[in-house]
């Protein structure tokens, strides 16, 4: 399977390059197959994300959330939570209006898999991506709530200036 998954990772590359981006995109997909049969898990997800960033980036950005959500669960599988985070906020920002709760979700699950990791510390921005969807899609409780999560995260970190500055975001947003 590995050498399948290399000869497919090279086809991907070389059609991305020609701009035959359906090609390339099953090229992609079968590479990372091929690295999850082989047990190379984390080469799966790099294929997946590189996938989901060569459709974003060459006008089919409705079809990258879903492969950067496959992509952290094969992260997750690997026990890569930094990595796990970063695709469910990217497909949490491609995701179209009309699926905010999904986006919603995707970013609560970053925080969740950072914080069980005890890396609680790198989920700060996952909280404020988190507070800026709710606040978008009109969910002023919810956010509220985020920001008071936020301020046990910071807490926890010694940083009573942040910890007094969030509490002022909240009080904003109240009034």
């Amino acid at each position: 399977w590995d050498g399948a998954a290399s000869d497919f990772e090279k086809a991907a590359l070389i059609y991305s390059n020609m701009g035959k981006i359906p090609f390339a995109k099953e090229a992609y997909d079968s590479a990372a197959t091929a690295h999850d049969k082989a047990g190379n898990t984390f080469l799966a997800a790099k294929c997946l994300e590189q996938l989901a960033t060569l459709l974003k980036d060459n006008g089919r950005a409705e079809e990258a959330p879903e492969i950067y959500a496959r992509a952290s669960v094969l992260y997750a599988r690997d026990n890569k939570q930094q990595q796990q985070a970063d695709c469910l906020v990217k497909a949490a920002k491609l995701a179209p209006t009309a699926q905010v709760d999904r986006a919603i979700q995707w970013i609560k699950e970053g925080i969740e898999a950072l914080e069980d990791a005890e890396r609680g510390h790198l989920a700060l921005d996952l909280y404020r991506s988190l507070v800026q969807v709710q606040l978008r899609a009109n969910k002023m409780p919810d956010a509220i709530g985020t920001l008071k999560k936020l301020i046990k995260a910071i807490d926890k970190l010694n940083q009573p200036a942040q910890v007094a500055k969030v509490g002022l975001e909240i009080i904003i947003l109240c009034l």
